[in-house]
């Protein structure tokens, strides 16, 4: 029998990862005080919290992006990133900016259109599952929206976007750990069923593609979802749904703690209960992901950065490296819920690959050539001049300076 762990939401109800939430009882923290104008009231099991504005998945964004201004500074100190100081902020808006237009675009396009466009919704519906807590992300968007928004500021400037390019990939590796980390303290993207010599495998909660907990009732399936009220407020209720299409198993959360149920034989007790659904035991595949696409990863291209000669190479290791350990990553990850069905229960796309797959094997193609066209043609970085140049007007009033009659020598910029 496997030993199988239980993620912590199953095992701690007070286990959560929303940070900060605004509702209508004023700011709530942890999903347990809220603050307000009367004072600090104790929110737990109330149903209608209102919007997230900071979870441990936004939270790990914004460390991501921390990681890619320390990066780009400390580079640019060393003297390896040739540009000036404000270009580092330049950088850093850009790839904020491509990261969060085009993970949530690609997400919602490729992974989820039905849900956002489809399902009937008015349109203040639609605009919020697209801009609150209802839009997931996904990487290989961010990647290509880095890639479109560096191109486009080259043909602008001209800056040398191929160098640039190396740190901000070096720092989308570290952004893998994080956000992988992430996916794990959600309980999302968990993996496929784990064999049973697996000693860490885990249960996780199975939500649909909705975002909402399943239940079982008497063979009945249900979601807890949102339901519009008369007067217009919000109400958590079960609401019939449809089936989970792969191995999961019942739990009952009473005073004694976690129960676990045999879904073929429902103790009498528990017949008229709403019971939870949370998956067979499965591998904890968001951390095997943050081994591969972040900690390897990023450890690999830190060592090879003063190793490569010319820019753009180490752009193309990440690239290729990423592509690489998600499709090893995608054959234990759980298929994604929107291509799931009886018939396709593991969601696969086109033969037996999944949508991460066929992205990924474009993606390594991509990086690959990288790595082949910049070997070859790519400038050396030694030979990188400081962008953006001094202007021409300053450096010939310096010149003036210097060798006007009677006049002491300029002291020494002080900028690199």
């Amino acid at each position: 029998m496997i030993g199988a762990l239980d993620h912590p939401q199953l095992t701690h109800d007070w286990f959560t990862t929303v940070l900060l939430r605004v509702g209508g009882r004023g700011l709530v923290i942890y999903e347990r005080w809220a603050i307000s104008s009367s004072g600090i009231v104790d929110v737990r099991g109330v149903a209608d919290r209102g919007e997230v504005i900071l979870d441990v998945y936004y939270l790990m964004y914004l460390i991501s992006f921390l990681m890619v201004f320390v990066l780009f500074k400390r580079w640019r100190d060393d003297g390896w990133l040739k540009v000036r100081k404000h270009v580092v902020y330049d950088a850093v808006f850009m790839s904020l900016t491509a990261t969060l237009i085009g993970a949530k675009a690609a997400y919602i396009l490729i992974y989820n259109p039905d849900f956002y466009f489809r399902e009937p919704a008015t349109t203040g519906e639609t605009l919020r599952r697209i801009f609150l807590n209802w839009s997931g992300m996904a990487s290989h968007g961010a990647a290509f929206a880095i890639v479109l928004g560096a191109f486009l500021w080259w043909l602008k400037s001209r800056a040398p976007v191929v160098h640039m390019g190396d740190v901000g990939c070096t720092a989308g590796a570290f952004g893998a750990i994080c956000v992988r980390l992430a996916n794990f303290l959600n309980g999302e993207l968990y993996g496929r069923e784990a064999p049973g010599w697996l000693p860490w495998a885990m249960h996780f909660e199975v939500r649909n593609g909705r975002g909402n907990k399943l239940f079982v009732q008497e063979g009945r399936w249900f979601e807890l979802a949102s339901v519009a009220q008369p007067d217009g407020t919000l109400a958590r209720q079960y609401v019939e749904t449809q089936p989970y299409h792969l191995g999961y198993e019942l739990v009952h959360r009473g005073t004694n703690g976690v129960r676990h149920v045999d879904p073929a034989a429902v103790p009498g007790d528990l017949q008229q209960v709403m019971l939870q659904v949370i998956t067979s035991p499965r591998h904890p595949s968001q951390l095997y992901q943050c081994l591969l696409e972040g900690v390897l990863l990023f450890a690999f291209m830190v060592f090879m950065r003063k190793r490569v000669r010319r820019a753009g190479v180490l752009a193309g290791i990440f690239f290729a490296g990423y592509a690489g350990a998600r499709f090893i990553g995608e054959f234990f990850r759980e298929p994604d819920k929107q291509f799931q069905s009886a018939e396709n229960p593991l969601g696969t796309v086109l033969g037996p690959l999944s949508m991460g797959q066929l992205l990924s094997l474009g993606m390594l193609a991509f990086g690959l050539g990288v790595i082949a066209y910049f070997l070859r043609r790519g400038r050396l970085i030694s030979e990188i001049e400081m962008w953006p140049p001094e202007p021409p007007a300053a450096a010939e009033t310096t010149a003036v300076v210097a060798t006007a009659p009677g006049s002491q020598a300029p002291e020494k910029s002080s900028s690199r």
